[in-house]
């Protein structure tokens, strides 16, 4: 939840940044720091909410085994995926599972 005195502060302490003191006050500019202010709130609640459900969730741990090597048919085979489509990759991966059948 916002504190919205606080926030009215701040609003205040921009705004007085920002505008020239030897000028009147400026309903325009004022409403306009009001919104840049309200937006930039609005993004770094959005932000607290993402940072505490993040802390929220259990770490999962990821254990990464070695990937074993391709056999000589399953290397051919993955690379008939890099061919461009006008290949029928299908058939082609027939033929070298039937070669390597033979062998």
């Amino acid at each position: 939840m916002i504190n919205r005195s606080t926030f009215m502060k701040s609003v205040w302490v921009h705004f007085r940044r920002v505008a020239n003191p030897r000028q009147a006050f400026c309903r325009k500019l004022f409403a306009q720091v009001l919104a840049f202010m309200w937006k930039s709130e609005r993004i770094r609640i959005q932000a607290d909410r993402e940072t505490a459900a993040r802390r929220a969730q259990p770490v999962a741990f990821i254990v990464q085994t070695p990937a074993r090597p391709l056999s000589p048919t399953e290397a051919r085979i993955d690379s008939l995926k890099y061919l461009s489509a006008r290949y029928n990759i299908s058939l082609m991966e027939r033929e070298i599972r039937a070669e390597y059948s033979c062998a």
